[in-house]
């Protein structure tokens, strides 16, 4: 087997392995001795290459960015940052009320929504806290902002009026599945009917809250892949409410859900191929443009199968973009890849670009509301705005510097305002000229 290191090519000794898997006809002595060797002495020498850098504004697609970037603009046309005070613990996810006036930061055992109109000066109008032991993993509003809902890491589901932002109350909690408890609710998301939530574990349930005190599940979807402990689901619906995607492990489905109590499964994609590994492969955020016609998904994997066939070990992750117009036929457009990506697939078998973005894992996505620009957010500490006018060619806007990992990103529905939120318990909102110019051609204050 041939492993492309990034300097030489190596011939791995692992003949002898798959011999004897071969001999014994045993799958288990196949894949995973070969995958496990193969993938210890890619990463040992992956490692020894020097550290990534992110990319800087401006830089051409696939440059390194100077060590400096971690330091807060000075440049007046650099973006405007203002900083929430510190969470209870890492944070884990964000949302902007409909409005664009209040951020929702949840993260520990707690969700707290600040009043963030004047962005400079961030008040806390309310929180939201359950018990020590629960940690609160996904939150999201209603698009009417009559609701917030916010999953947990015990699989249950509470939902909240938040008509009075100050006054929040608990007015629904859905309950969670019988079975493990160490199950992640992994990912909460309302259709924009504001009637329906989509709630991802180890399977997908559609929820009526249309009386929250009393939901009553519409639809069960299977996931694509068996569920294994530690990895991530998400999913979302687009703006219409037409499509829902579901990610789970190595695949993300589209569902056509026009009828909520009998949608229809349009196609599925694979940002990695076959997965051939336990846990090999992860798609942990997924996000759809405004038009619906663009699907954005961050994954990682280590080990992966483009025909089923061959094999390709990597340790390395990164943010795809797909055609998903024809939903029954998603087509990559685009990959934003992780610098340095030890691959054994030849690029000459890539159908589709790709560009360097983050320096570690992606962790989350978010479009903007015009659809034209992408958030990218990673283990880096770095959060990327890109430029999709033209899809198959994204270019860099925007760099958002962190000081941690940046787990979290969202967008304010009219584009102004951006929130990211940081293992270091940080959450930051950001403002940029160049953004606002993608909404309006007259610039408005965010306060105004």
């Amino acid at each position: 087997m041939w492993v492309w290191t990034g300097r030489t090519l190596t011939l791995v000794g692992v003949a002898a392995t798959i011999g004897a898997g071969l001999a014994m006809r045993s799958w288990w002595v196949l894949l995973p001795g070969a995958a496990a060797l193969a993938a210890w002495l890619l990463i040992d020498l992956s490692r020894r290459e020097e550290a990534g850098q992110a990319l800087q504004p401006g830089m051409p697609v696939g440059a390194r960015a100077p060590a400096s970037r971690r330091q807060p603009p000075t440049d007046p046309a650099a973006p405007a940052r203002w900083q929430i005070p510190p969470h209870v613990d890492a944070v884990q996810a964000v949302a902007i009320h409909p409005s664009g006036r209040v951020v929702a930061v949840g993260g520990g055992n707690t969700v707290v929504l600040w009043q963030a109109a004047d962005p400079a000066h961030p008040t806390r109008i309310g929180v939201l806290a359950w018990g020590k032991s629960v940690t609160v993993v996904s939150v999201a509003f209603a698009v009417d902002g009559r609701l917030l809902a916010a999953g947990c890491d015990d699989r249950s589901v509470s939902v909240f009026d938040v008509t009075r932002l100050a006054a929040p109350g608990r007015v629904g909690v859905l309950p969670a599945p019988v079975g493990d408890r160490q199950v992640p609710a992994c990912a909460v998301a309302f259709a924009p009917d504001g009637r329906h939530l989509a709630v991802a574990d180890r399977a997908a349930v559609v929820w009526d809250v249309t009386a929250p005190a009393w939901p009553r599940p519409v639809v069960t979807l299977p996931l694509a892949r068996r569920w294994r402990r530690g990895v991530r689901c998400a999913t979302t619906f687009t703006a219409d409410g037409r499509l829902l995607a579901l990610a789970s492990r190595t695949t993300v489905v589209l569902w056509d859900m026009a009828d909520p109590i009998h949608p229809t499964r349009l196609g599925c994609l694979r940002p990695y191929g076959f997965s051939l590994g336990i846990n090999a492969v992860s798609v942990h955020a997924v996000a759809f443009s405004a038009d619906g016609a663009i699907l954005a998904t961050a994954s990682s994997q280590h080990i992966e199968s483009y025909d089923g066939f061959s094999m390709t070990v990597s340790d390395t992750s990164a943010v795809d973009l797909w055609d998903v117009a024809d939903p029954t036929r998603p087509r990559r457009l685009a990959r934003l890849d992780q610098r340095g990506a030890a691959s054994l697939r030849s690029s000459r078998h890539r159908r589709y670009p790709t560009f360097t973005g983050h320096a570690d894992a992606a962790q989350a996505v978010a479009f903007s509301p015009a659809g034209r620009a992408l958030l990218t957010a990673g283990a880096d500490g770095a959060a990327i705005l890109w430029d999709l006018t033209t899809p198959t060619r994204p270019s860099v806007t925007d760099l958002f510097p962190h000081d941690s990992p940046v787990d979290a990103v969202a967008f304010s529905p009219d584009g102004q305002l951006m929130a990211t939120g940081c293992r270091d318990r940080g959450t930051t909102l950001w403002y940029t000229r160049q953004h606002q110019q993608e909404t309006t051609d007259t610039v408005q204050p965010v306060d105004g």
